[in-house]
C-alpha cells in the first residue's frame, strides 16, 4: 500500500499540501493529476542522457510534450524547447544558476524519493521545494533496475492516456564494449565515473546490463499494450543502443519516423 510512501514523504517534510495519492501495480504517485485529460491522445517524447539524444534528430518530431531529466539544461537541443515535465535526482545541483534559469519555465517537477534520498532534508532541497512546491510531485515505480531515470519516467508516461510515447537517450552503459563515452547532459563526463564521490562507479558486466535493458523493454511493452499506447525507441538501430534487438522485433520503429530523425 501507499502508507509507507506517504510516511516517507511526511518524514522528509516533502508534502505540506493535501495528499491525493494514486497507486496501481506499476507505480505510486502523490497526485492523480498526471492522469487527467492533459495527455489524452497526445504525443510525449522522453529525452534522456544517452548518446542517441545527440545522434538522432528527435527534435524534428511533431510532439505535444517533452519530458526529460536531471541536467537537461546543458544540452543545446533543448534550449528553445518547452519542457512539460522533468524528473530530478541526486545528481542535480538545485542551486545552480544555469539550472534555475531553466526550471522556472518547466510545468511539472517530479522526484523519486528512493533516488533523491541523499539531498532530502538539506537546505539546498528545502529552499528549492519552498519555491516550487506547487508544481512538485513524488512518484515511485515498482520496477527498479539499472536502466535509469528515463526508463522509470516511461512507466509514468505510458499510463497518461497518451497516444504515442517516444524515448531517446535510453541507450544503456555500453562502454565496456569499447563505444565512445558520451553523455548528452554532462559534457566531458565519462560513463562509469561517479563525479560526486570522485571514484569509479560499480563495474557492471556488459551482459548483466544488457539483460536489465531487455527486461526494461519487456516491461514497458507490457504497459504500452495494456494502455493502448504506441511505444517507440528512437535509438533503435544504433550499435550502442542496448534494447534495439528487442524493440525492433516487438515495437519496431516505423521507417517514416526513422527518416525524420536520421
Amino acid at each position: 500500500m501507499f502508507q509507507k510512501f506517504i510516511n516517507e514523504c511526511s518524514r522528509w517534510r516533502l508534502i505540506n499540501k493535501p495528499i491525493d495519492v494514486f497507486e496501481n501495480e506499476y507505480l505510486r504517485i502523490s497526485s492523480e493529476s498526471i492522469q487527467g485529460d492533459r495527455y489524452s491522445n497526445k504525443s510525449i517524447v522522453l529525452v534522456g542522457g544517452g548518446p542517441s539524444t545527440i545522434d538522432r534528430a528527435w527534435e524534428k518530431l511533431d510532439v505535444d510534450y517533452i519530458w526529460t531529466c536531471n541536467n537537461f539544461y546543458t544540452n543545446s537541443k533543448l534550449d528553445d524547447k518547452k519542457i512539460d515535465l522533468v524528473s530530478l535526482s541526486n545528481r542535480v545541483e538545485l542551486n545552480s544558476k544555469e539550472f534555475l534559469s531553466r526550471i522556472d519555465d518547466v510545468d511539472q517537477i517530479v522526484f523519486e524519493p528512493i533516488h533523491f534520498h541523499e539531498k532530502l532534508n538539506t537546505k539546498e532541497f528545502d529552499t528549492f521545494y519552498d519555491k516550487y512546491k506547487n508544481k512538485i510531485d513524488f512518484f515511485d515505480t515498482r520496477f527498479q533496475n539499472k536502466s535509469g531515470t528515463i526508463a522509470r519516467l516511461a512507466v509514468l508516461a505510458l499510463m497518461t492516456g497518451a497516444k504515442n510515447v517516444y524515448v531517446v537517450g535510453l541507450d544503456g552503459h555500453p562502454w565496456s564494449k569499447g563505444f565512445e563515452q558520451r553523455h548528452a547532459f554532462r559534457p566531458g563526463w565519462k560513463w562509469g565515473w561517479d563525479e560526486r564521490r570522485n571514484k569509479p562507479e560499480a563495474e557492471w558486466d556488459y551482459e548483466v546490463v544488457k539483460k536489465d535493458w531487455n527486461d526494461m523493454a519487456i516491461y514497458l511493452k507490457e504497459i504500452a499494450d495494456r494502455y493502448n499506447t504506441n511505444l517507440y525507441n528512437l535509438g533503435e538501430g544504433l550499435e550502442y543502443n542496448m534494447f534495439s534487438e528487442y524493440s525492433s522485433k516487438n515495437f519496431k520503429l516505423p521507417d517514416e519516423i526513422l527518416k525524420v530523425i536520421n
